[in-house]
């Protein structure tokens, strides 16, 4: 009875050995060449691999480049910076920035304040250090630029002068400085020939 019992428990671990290797067993990756490769284990409750997070603001790569989709709070544009009231430590207006200064780099350099005049008339155009502002923020978030000089310092210092005006201004000085050239009504010897009488016919020039 017992050499039949232990008969009977040897076939029914035979009979269940196929199943728990069917089980446990992974099917492997066919690859190039028709061979065959066995997975990596997964460790249990792994998760797949997640997408690498982008930074606030950027959207998705294209051929390298991310583009920038939002601007951030702590950020400005050069729009709302031109335009903006410069003002000194008493609260006194010095003028408005009319423009922007980019070096070579594309780092921000300077900003031309236009001071003095009225309306605009008689204003002059005085390039400030961007490192020499103070940078902040009211209530309202708007932006405030802060000067440590007086209205006086700033309406004394050197006039900016652009690329644009430096090369105007020395095309007129050349003009200024060219010497005529000779045309109609210059004879030999640089003489200038007489205006014809009124009604007269002109004279033809004398062979030579």
């Amino acid at each position: 009875m017992r050499k039949e019992l232990q008969i009977a428990t040897a076939l029914a671990a035979l009979l269940a050995a196929p199943t728990a290797l069917a089980q446990n067993t992974t099917p492997a990756a066919p690859t190039a060449g028709g061979q065959q490769t066995a997975p990596m284990p997964s460790s249990p409750g792994a998760q797949p691999p997640a997408a690498t997070a982008a930074a606030p603001g950027t959207g998705v790569a294209a051929g390298g480049l991310r583009f920038v989709e939002a601007q951030q709070a702590e950020e400005m544009l050069a729009s709302t910076l031109i335009g903006t009231s410069v003002a000194n430590a008493e609260n006194q207006s010095l003028g408005d920035i009319n423009d922007v200064l980019l070096a070579a780099d594309g780092r921000l350099k300077a900003v031309v304040v236009g001071v003095g005049g009225f309306l605009g008339i008689g204003e002059r155009d005085v390039a400030v250090p961007w490192e020499a502002l103070g940078v902040s923020r009211d209530e309202d978030q708007d932006l405030v630029l802060r000067l440590d000089v007086s209205r006086e310092q700033l309406e004394n210092a050197p006039e900016f002068e652009s690329v644009e005006e430096r090369r105007t201004a020395e095309a007129a000085a050349r003009a200024a400085q060219t010497p005529p050239g000779t045309g109609a009504g210059i004879g030999a010897g640089g003489a200038v020939a007489p205006a014809p009488a009124p009604g007269a016919a002109p004279t033809a020039p004398a062979q030579q």
